[in-house]
């Protein structure tokens, strides 16, 4: 059997690995090599073509896994839930706690908060997984005026829309602006990518739906192989 070309050979693997589930780990390049008789750079070629197609992703010392990537969809109309986008998107959603303080909020943050300069906020630190992958990265702030040991509740509802509505209020995102970045190094190092990467960045502010009370202003970097966002018309 004469060695199929690079771009056979994706092609080959690109049909097998959309026949796999999400999470699902790809067959090595020795066994890529042995199966499709193939070199050992051809093999590793065609597995980094198919990661630049967002189809697999490389986890460093454990190996490549079948890749799966989503609409984020990002307007006045979709709840402000990482939880329940990833959800409606088919798939599971997960955030752990990364870093939380009480400490005074900047001066643009506490403006759009209407407290005065200096004031104490709560600012949370969270890391948010797509299918047991990481894959945002969240920097918080709550409204001192709004929402009291919003921490504690995130013990209980692992969601923060969901702590926000039990404590009765209905969020919705208001402002909103994104664009594709260089993270910063800590973000990549999170994310589990190299330093200098680039990433989704979306900053937002929060709030209240009948009292317009800015409850959270956050700003979120995102994979670009686990999401892709898409922009409704912004409100602010």
């Amino acid at each position: 059997m004469a060695q199929p070309a690079v771009a056979e050979l994706i092609d080959l693997l690109a049909i097998a690995v959309r026949g796999m589930q999400a999470g699902q780990r790809i067959p090595s390049e020795h066994q890529i090599m042995v199966k499709y008789q193939v070199s050992r750079a051809t093999a590793r070629s065609a597995v980094e073509a198919l990661e630049d197609l967002y189809l697999v992703r490389r986890v460093q010392g454990t190996g490549t896994f079948v890749n799966r990537r989503i609409d984020y969809p990002i307007s006045q109309s979709r709840a402000p839930s990482f939880h329940g986008i990833v959800r409606a998107a088919g798939a599971q959603p997960r955030t752990v706690l990364a870093g939380k303080g009480i400490s005074p909020a900047p001066e643009d943050v506490g403006s759009r908060f209407g407290i005065p300069p200096g004031t104490d906020a709560l600012r949370l630190e969270r890391l948010g997984y797509i299918d047991g992958f990481e894959a945002c990265f969240f920097e918080e702030w709550f409204n001192p005026r709004a929402v009291a040991n919003l921490d504690v509740a995130l013990r209980v509802f692992e969601s923060v829309a969901e702590a926000f509505e039990a404590s009765g209020f209905t969020p919705e995102r208001t402002e909103w602006f994104g664009t594709v970045d260089i993270a910063p190094s800590h973000v990549c190092t999170r994310l589990g990518l190299p330093r200098n990467h680039q990433t989704w960045l979306v900053e937002s502010i929060v709030s209240d739906v009948d009292t317009e009370l800015p409850l959270m202003i956050s700003r979120a970097w995102s994979r670009l192989d686990q999401v892709r966002m898409v922009f409704g018309a912004s409100a602010g």
